[in-house]
């Protein structure tokens, strides 16, 4: 086929796949660059990256999508005169190695369409509230653990602190997902993928490469590690972590009066774990006591009192709590109990698909929120994502374009929820 034919044919492709009622979700230019600098697109009848992404993307948001024979039926049946597919051709790909079609196309495509759609969308910040200004960004930092279905259990190591060669009594298949999350746009900055029994503190390097300066790092307990206190503060960053149990600490300076001490204890203390040769580093300790009667403490190197008071780091490390909501979005919302794939690469394509996924029914849920002037979290997030995908599966299979304000409207109508109580006032909406 002629470089002019393929072209023609790609073109065809894209325009099936990108029509005009989708731009304001993914703009048809970034596709086409993404798909161009890593779609691997040039052998004849191949499905196409744009195709791959909605047909992928179509997959993680329906409901109840165990098998994708379906999806894969409905597709050949829309793009198969396009592709040179004949009817009665044996089926083009199987489900399980969808997320795989094309081994040129490498998990860079599905990373840097995620990073670019997300500065598309949120690169000046939807949210933002005063105090968030002292820093570059806050971020938090955790992890997950998703189980695997038996195709993938010779991938990733079972799970347990002994592994299969040590006698581990449990030989299921996990896979961790470390992340850092933006706080305020509410979307992952960076994901990677490890085996479940890699322990946080390890599994940390893989998603955080280098501190940035300025940045405020909310950190999980499991991630406690001297070493990642040290990049940080070095970098010229912040963090706040949950002390430990049995972190041995030497106490330096009292911060606050001892007559409030009975409520809360606020001091400069020195962990012999961080000394290096003659350098060491002072961290402070805000131990505040809950109704309950126990303590919680949190270490932290923002050691100015007067412009971060005790009750200040406490509510701050809270909106750590985001990322686990994300989590419960990304296992039970976004289909990601069941995976398509058969490798590892595969799943981290499915993995950026789901993301992708999330951060366009975020841009759904706060266009409608900014028109109706109500907070995003008055509106049941699950069935925005189940709104959206009805709304994308209508056009991609049946043909049936509905304009970008019907979704909206069915939003508005079916995703409410009226329970002041679910009404958040921590972040602001900025102005349109």
């Amino acid at each position: 086929m002629s470089k002019r034919s393929h072209s023609r044919l790609y073109g065809e492709q894209l325009d099936l796949a990108t029509p005009r009622e989708w731009q304001q979700l993914v703009p048809t230019e970034i596709l086409r660059q993404v798909a161009d600098q890593h779609g691997g697109d040039e052998a004849d009848g191949k499905l196409c990256a744009p195709v791959h992404f909605w047909i992928l993307l179509v997959g993680v948001l329906s409901k109840g999508c165990s098998s994708l024979k379906d999806l894969i039926a409905r597709t050949e049946k829309r793009f198969g005169s396009t592709l040179g597919w004949r009817q009665g051709d044996k089926p083009w790909v199987t489900p399980s190695a969808l997320s795989q079609r094309n081994k040129d196309r490498p998990v860079a495509f599905w990373r840097d369409l995620y990073q670019r759609l997300r500065g598309h969308h949120f690169g000046g910040g939807w949210l933002r509230k005063a105090w968030q200004k002292k820093f570059r960004g806050i971020e938090a930092i955790d992890s997950s653990t998703f189980r695997l279905m038996a195709r993938l259990r010779h991938v990733f190591l079972p799970s347990g602190s002994g592994g299969a060669k040590k006698g581990s009594a449990n030989r299921k298949g996990a896979l961790k997902i470390h992340q850092v999350y933006q706080v305020g746009d509410e979307l992952p900055a960076d994901v990677a993928v490890s085996p479940a029994r890699l322990h946080d503190a390890k599994g940390v390097k893989k998603v955080l490469q280098q501190a940035c300066k300025g940045v405020l790092y909310l950190i999980d307990r499991g991630y406690c590690s001297f070493e990642l206190w040290r990049d940080i503060d070095d970098a010229l960053a912040s963090f706040i972590t949950p002390l430990k149990a049995g972190m041995v600490y030497e106490h330096l300076k009292w911060l606050n009066a001892k007559k409030q001490r009975d409520r809360v204890r606020d001091e400069l203390v020195k962990f012999p774990g961080m000394t290096k040769g003659d350098d060491f580093y002072i961290l402070r300790l805000v131990q505040i006591r809950q109704e309950d009667g126990t303590w919680w403490s949190y270490v932290t190197n923002l050691t100015d009192q007067e412009l971060f008071t005790p009750e200040d780091i406490q509510e701050i490390y809270s909106l750590r709590w985001r990322i686990e909501i994300f989590f419960r979005h990304l296992k039970h919302t976004l289909n990601m109990g069941h995976w398509f794939a058969e490798s590892e690469a595969g799943v981290q394509a499915q993995l950026y698909a789901a993301l992708i996924g999330y951060l366009l029914s975020q841009v759904v849920l706060l266009w409608v929120s900014r028109e109706a002037r109500i907070a995003p979290e008055q509106y049941r997030f699950t069935t925005v994502v189940h709104e959206l995908a009805e709304w994308l599966s209508s056009q991609f299979h049946l043909n049936h374009l509905l304009p970008w304000e019907d979704l909206l409207d069915r939003v508005r109508c079916h995703a409410l929820d009226k329970d002041i109580r679910r009404n958040s006032q921590r972040f602001m909406n900025l102005p349109a």
